[in-house]
């Protein structure tokens, strides 16, 4: 594979990888922030280990890892994927005076549509979870629950970004290892790895606990139903398509901005396409 064909390719996967991201990743973080909104008025949260750490200051180290994420993002020199002086100039035409935080900004917001259109299944996600403590016998389990959600939903976060490179790395035959590292920036590992240790010392009687065939069917089912909700094709490209036309203000035109919308659904039909002859 030639040179150009190379970074042609990755400029596609890059496009990919942000709609997938886009999606898995802020819908997960905004269930993060709707649980430590519950988890601080949660008095297991304020509670100290025998060491000394306040359970609490695990929620708050992976929401000071977000920010950085975040920072990293618009601001990194390598693999800039935000960075609105690096876009092609037929790209950067269409788009009116804004900046890279702009753009970022544009971008996180497909997932608070797809978050805001899904919050049903979060919620029936919760009650799973709820229902769970409950029956054995946890304190304070709404409070507690919202953590196990969230870390459930960034572990989806995380699972999206492996499946969407994996996939990438098999149609392009770039290797899988060297797309990681190009966009490892957009993977929330490390934050889950800190809620998750936060939620273990929440619930600590839980950290390898085996729930029951019924509990962990209705898990599975829930967690099964709100994957295929934030990877289903016509969701995330309706969600875009919405996006696009609450962001007007970042587009050149209105002109650009109806181009953009009506990119966003012939390349939905394309992929639909795709979907329904591998079937």
């Amino acid at each position: 594979m030639g040179k150009e064909n190379i970074i042609d390719n990755i400029s596609k996967i890059a496009s990919t990888m942000k709609l997938s991201c886009g999606v898995g990743n802020n819908a997960a973080w905004l269930v993060c922030l709707e649980a430590n909104d519950h988890l601080k008025r949660c008095s297991l949260y304020r509670r100290s280990t025998k060491g000394g750490y306040r359970i609490g200051s695990g929620f708050k180290k992976a929401l000071k890892m977000y920010k950085a994420y975040e920072r990293n993002l618009i601001y990194t020199s390598e693999s800039r994927l935000f960075h609105v002086a690096d876009m092609p100039a037929a790209t950067r035409k269409i788009y009116g005076d804004i900046t890279d935080r702009d753009y970022y900004d544009m971008w996180s917001s497909i997932g608070c549509r797809v978050y805001s259109d899904t919050k049903p299944y979060i919620t029936s996600l919760w009650n799973k979870y709820r229902k769970i403590l409950e029956a054995h016998g946890k304190k304070e389990p709404e409070a507690v629950a919202w953590s196990f959600t969230a870390l459930a939903c960034l572990k989806l976060a995380c699972n999206i970004y492996d499946a969407t490179l994996k996939s990438c790395a098999v149609e392009t035959n770039i290797s899988k290892k060297l797309l990681s590292k190009i966009f490892s920036q957009l993977s929330l590992r490390e934050i889950a790895k800190v809620w998750e240790s936060a939620t273990d010392e929440l619930a600590p009687e839980f950290v390898g606990k085996q729930l029951d065939e019924i509990e962990e069917k209705n898990l599975n089912f829930g967690l099964e139903q709100l994957l295929e909700a934030w990877t289903d094709p016509h969701s995330i490209f309706s969600a875009t398509k919405t996006n696009i036309a609450d962001f007007s203000e970042v587009f050149r035109t209105d002109g650009e901005m109806k181009k953009a919308i009506k990119g966003a659904d012939e390349i939905e039909k394309i992929v639909e396409k795709e979907l329904n002859q591998n079937k």
